[in-house]
This record gives C-alpha cells, sequence and structure tokens, in this order.
C-alpha cells in the first residue's frame, strides 16, 4: 500500500509493527533497514495527517469564534434597544 493513501490508524499499525520488528532482534541488518524506512514513512504519514487535521480544527475553531463574537454582538446590541425603547 502507498504510504501516501494510509490513513492514520493504518500508519500507526505500520509504525508500531516497524518498532516491534526492530526491537525483537529477530531480523536481519538489511530487514531491519528496510523495516525501519517503512516506519518512518509511516510516521511522516501519521505526522502529516495530524498536521491537516490541526488546520482544519483551527479554521472550524476560527469561524466558531467569529459567529460567536457576531451572535454576541447582535445580542448586546437587542438590549441596548431595547433599554433605549423602555426609558
Amino acid at each position: 500500500m502507498e504510504t501516501k493513501s494510509m490513513t492514520f490508524e493504518k500508519s500507526m499499525e505500520t509504525l508500531k509493527e516497524a518498532a516491534r520488528r526492530i526491537s525483537s532482534g529477530e531480523i536481519s541488518i538489511d530487514e531491519m533497514a528496510a523495516v525501519y524506512k517503512k516506519g518512518m514513512e509511516a510516521a511522516d504519514r501519521c505526522l502529516s495527517i495530524l498536521n491537516e487535521v490541526d488546520g482544519e480544527l483551527a479554521v472550524i475553531s476560527q469561524k466558531t469564534e467569529d459567529l460567536l463574537t457576531k451572535e454576541m454582538e447582535s445580542h448586546d446590541s437587542g438590549n441596548t434597544e431595547r433599554k433605549a425603547e423602555t426609558h
């Protein structure tokens, strides 16, 4: 499976498996290098996905903050108008 199309969960599984295989000491140095490379690619994919999600959450958070600010300003403005009408 190509690393760039892997989900976060699959990438984490690949990374954990690479760590397990390397730490087992049961593979040759050549296999270890290949497994390490695959594990690093999976780690890069996890980081890429996390950065992407972080960016998306920042946009959502900013939009939510903007909406809440507008809503509060609208609510405050309505209260000011009602107070003016009653005096």
